[in-house]
């Protein structure tokens, strides 16, 4: 590799850090078209360094603020502030790609990078963190955070480790569902709560649909999915087609052949045709 090369891949680095999808991709990309050749897994790894320096430099007085709450609150019981949960939390989520990065070392260094599979992903991941920055509730702060945020957050970063062209594997696809449902779910309040609500009101279509989320956090498909389905009885048009909208994501997470998804598909097939 020329210092040519190098210094243009770089720039190249540079500039798609601050868009919202692979800078990686756009690395593999330009080697290829402008070098005939992939920078590979080795280079693209260095380049993120001049990332991570401008993050820490940036994030500087943060850094600082969270590392000396920390240490104060192994020392003081009392001194344990969201500042020192913080730092316990971006311990915890960095565990899981530290972990699975060691252990597919091999595969990330050698896994397949077709051009085509990986311009699809940078297409279809663009248009997911689109919808995900549309329909997002995005009502919680950094105070509300707990520990299982943290591990969720965590096992969401080792995506990133998943080779481009194998993002939409439905595997990796289901286990992407899952979490988002996880992080749904929790933030619903108190499953009684919601099963009152719709008690009282029938027609309350955002209870019975947040309740519907509660249910299925709890391992509760059966009575999720019939809640869901009532609202597409009802009002199919509610909340842009919302509730078939969320019968998909489950259907994702659960695999196709689970039999609550199987039973779903069916029951919504008649509702529908």
């Amino acid at each position: 590799m020329s210092w040519g090369q190098v210094v243009v891949l770089s720039v190249v680095q540079g500039l798609t850090e601050f868009l919202p999808v692979s800078s990686s991709g756009h690395l593999a990309i330009v080697s290829r078209i402008f070098f005939a050749d992939d920078a590979g897994a080795s280079f693209t790894a260095v380049t993120q360094l001049g990332t991570e320096a401008a993050v820490l430099v940036y994030f500087a007085r943060d850094i600082v603020r969270i590392l000396a709450a920390w240490f104060r609150g192994l020392r003081t019981a009392a001194h344990r502030t969201a500042d020192y949960r913080l730092g316990w939390y971006v311990i915890i989520g960095t565990i899981p790609i530290c972990v699975l990065g060691l252990f597919f070392k091999d595969e990330i260094r050698t896994g397949v990078r077709n051009l085509w599979v990986i311009a699809t992903a940078l297409v279809v991941f663009s248009a997911v963190i689109a919808l995900a920055e549309r329909v997002g509730r995005q009502s919680r702060d950094v105070e509300q955070l707990t520990w299982r945020d943290a591990v969720l957050v965590g096992f969401a970063q080792t995506l990133a480790l998943v080779p481009d062209s194998k993002r939409n594997e439905a595997s990796v696809l289901a286990t992407k569902a899952a979490l988002d449902l996880a992080e749904q779910a929790k933030s619903l309040g108190p499953l009684a709560d919601l099963e009152q609500k719709v008690a009282a009101n029938p027609l309350d279509h955002q209870a019975r649909f947040d309740l519907a989320l509660a249910l299925n956090g709890k391992g509760k498909r059966l009575e999720a999915l019939d809640h869901l389905i009532s609202i597409v009885k009802r009002d199919r048009k509610w909340n842009d087609d919302g509730a078939r909208k969320q019968l998909v994501q489950f259907f994702e997470a659960w695999g196709l052949m689970d039999p609550a998804a199987v039973a779903a598909r069916r029951k919504l097939s008649a509702l529908i045709f």
